[in-house]
């Protein structure tokens, strides 16, 4: 599954999109840092955050995919690996989230939060997922 960035700020979107996007980042300037427009990244799992699409890019060469809204990104290839899984996340008592992950991120909705802690066994899956 592939993406290709058509903005990096939020400039030209409406109000409602903007509204949208405030709800889930906080940045300066109305720029997302790390996008280069027109290039084409590799998307590494999805969420649905109110029903808005957000892929999982390694827009930043981090060494881990991190979210960013769909608004930025033009879909070039969006064939789902077989391999990948639908999770269902409770939030609150009124909000889900829904992700299509790949598998070994599906199955260990933990294994994220332990590659930002510097979780070896977590580090080696993503660098995996990333050098596939």
């Amino acid at each position: 599954m592939f993406v290709t960035c058509v903005r990096n700020n939020s400039n030209d979107l409406s109000y409602e999109r903007k509204a949208d996007l405030l709800r889930h980042i906080h940045y300066e300037n109305a720029e997302l840092q790390g996008l280069d427009v027109g290039k084409t990244y590799q998307v590494f799992g999805l969420v649905f955050r109110d029903n808005v699409p957000w892929y999982y890019l390694d827009a930043d060469s981090s060494g881990y995919p991190t979210p960013y809204p769909f608004h930025y990104f033009k879909p070039t290839e969006l064939a789902i690996p077989s391999n990948w899984r639908m999770v269902v996340r409770q939030l609150d008592i009124y909000r889900f989230e829904t992700s299509i992950l790949p598998e070994f991120w599906a199955e260990d909705s933990s294994v994220y939060e332990r590659v930002l802690d510097d979780d070896p066994d977590a580090i080696e899956k993503f660098k995996a997922l990333m050098d596939d």
